[in-house]
């Protein structure tokens, strides 16, 4: 999902995998999904990669 906002800037939200893909069985732990947050501006060029969802 990208969000483009006026003067070249900006915000995208991506899904890498899950945070820990050979568990199968943990309601819980199974479901993690690491995401990659990208930040573009003229200022500003960014990635963090993180399990949040």
């Amino acid at each position: 999902m990208i969000f483009n906002r006026i003067n070249d800037q900006s915000v995208e939200l991506r899904i890498i995998n899950y945070q820990f893909p050979e568990i199968t069985n943990c309601e819980y732990d199974s479901n993690w999904l690491l995401m990659a947050l990208k930040e573009k501006s003229r200022d500003v060029n960014w990635v963090i990669v993180g399990p949040v969802l």
